[in-house]
């Protein structure tokens, strides 16, 4: 393509990120976006790039790189990560005992939940506030009901506005802050920081008995959605996503399970409740 003058855009180089991930090779993966970032004009990774590098990470348990794509979507990319990338990087530090920044991670991804959920009840209330004065323009896909770019949208989002999906993004939301805490619960029970894994077992299995409460959002699911859930992305059906869903959950709550075994095990008690 670049022998021919023909440059390629970013659905092109994420197909190559896509492959140098898949087949391990997490150095060429870094330097094509570098190559990318570097290009005249420039090609900045959005969330579906970020997401597959991460995916790549996870394959090859490499840390050191995530932590790199993480710092650089805070800053040259400008991609604010979703679940997907949120929980690729929690089993990442789970996986090297780094619990000291998994806690910081997921206590942090705590704090924004709350925060977003209080957020969303103010707009809904009997006085909600005014935007910022510094708003962008609004979204005419987000007061349509559907915008899937989510957070990464560079237009403002009225929050009092219900989504034909929010019930759906929710639930994938609530499963990757279980996901999130069953990292935690892992890394801490390895260490030996008991009081701290039978904490976040706690807070996981709250919020996985919260999805089934509200059925699992099982009707919709945007792109970061159906990334979490299966790893592909749009290909999938909505029946397909939904069943995949439900056996992502299950698997959630199994592990909720074992862990709760084996805190049990160890202190000589009882497995937890939920």
């Amino acid at each position: 393509m670049m022998a021919s003058k023909c440059r390629p855009n970013l659905v092109v180089y994420t197909t190559m990120l896509k492959g140098f991930c898949a087949a391990g090779d997490m150095t060429a993966a870094v330097h094509l976006l570098r190559r990318m970032a570097h290009g005249s004009p420039p090609l900045m990774a959005d969330i579906r790039a970020l997401n597959t590098f991460l995916r790549g990470c996870v394959r090859c348990g490499d840390a050191v790189a995530a932590r790199w794509a993480f710092e650089m979507a805070g800053s040259a990319w400008r991609v604010v990560p979703d679940g997907v990338a949120h929980v690729a990087l929690a089993r990442l530090l789970s996986q090297s005992l780094a619990l000291k920044e998994l806690r910081a991670h997921v206590e942090a991804r705590r704090e924004e939940r709350e925060e977003r959920l209080k957020a969303v009840a103010a707009a809904r209330s009997a006085s909600p506030p005014p935007p910022p004065a510094d708003a962008p323009l609004a979204c005419s896909f987000w007061a349509a009901g559907r915008c899937e770019r989510g957070a990464n949208c560079r237009f403002y989002h009225d929050l009092s506005v219900v989504q034909l999906d929010e019930a759906a993004e929710e639930a994938d939301a609530t499963d990757a802050q279980a996901a999130m805490e069953l990292h935690l619960s892992h890394a801490g029970a390895l260490l030996g920081k008991d009081a701290l894994a039978r904490d976040a077992l706690r807070q996981a299995r709250r919020l996985l008995a919260e999805s089934s409460a509200r059925g699992g959002g099982e009707a919709g699911g945007g792109e970061a959605g159906s990334e979490w859930v299966g790893g592909g992305g749009g290909e999938w059906g909505g029946e397909e996503r939904a069943e995949a869903k439900v056996f992502r959950r299950a698997e959630l709550q199994r592990e909720a399970q074992r862990l709760s075994r084996s805190l049990g095990a160890v202190a000589g008690q009882q497995p937890l409740g939920p």
